[in-house]
């Protein structure tokens, strides 16, 4: 579906101005498109629905800690791009639905502990085989945002429950992708 919408688009634009029916610029036009919708997609159902469960100003701490730390560990990527976009979405809603729910715990801390010395050990996911130039790059920096994430969750229970949960439940679920993915590549 987003395929079709992105194309026609993108035929529609390349149509309706100087840019030349190339083939090439159509295809980079709709990628761009593409990537625009599958990283508004979530956003703006996570905003609605952060808005409409009175969550909004959680949901950038979530997604700050969740991208951050998820942009140097790596973890489990659904296959197509509609899946993904659920799957991506669903995560977030559930994410949201637990912030006010979660009881302040040491077992939060230890569970963030764990899964930061599982990265440790096993290291980044790579995506890619052209990123194994940038492992160590993505392992500190793994490292560094984990650390600083859970220390920022830690530091900022002092100021609201609320805005430390969204900031522990980015960073774990960032790490249940990263686990996902390496319990599917070890089969």
């Amino acid at each position: 579906m987003t395929t079709r919408i992105t194309n026609r688009i993108a035929n529609t634009r390349t149509n309706n101005s100087h840019i030349s029916n190339n083939k090439e610029e159509i295809e980079i036009i709709e990628y761009g498109l593409t990537c625009i919708f599958n990283l508004l997609t979530p956003v703006i159902l996570l905003i609605a629905f952060s808005s409409f469960t009175h969550n909004l100003l959680y949901l950038p701490f979530w997604i700050i800690s969740f991208l951050t730390v998820r942009s140097f560990i790596g973890g489990y990527h659904a296959p197509p791009q509609n899946k993904c976009l659920f799957f991506s979405t669903s995560i977030g809603i559930i994410s949201m639905m637990l912030i006010p729910n979660l009881i302040p715990h040491l077992k939060y801390i230890t569970i963030s502990i764990a899964l930061i010395c599982l990265f440790i050990i096993k290291g980044p996911i790579l995506q890619d085989i052209s990123y194994s130039s940038k492992r160590l790059y993505l392992y500190i920096g793994g490292i560094l945002t984990s650390t600083i994430t859970l220390s920022i969750a830690i530091i900022s229970r002092n100021y609201s429950n609320n805005i430390s949960n969204s900031i522990y439940l980015g960073l774990i679920v960032a790490y249940i992708l990263y686990t996902i993915e390496l319990i599917k590549r070890e089969k």
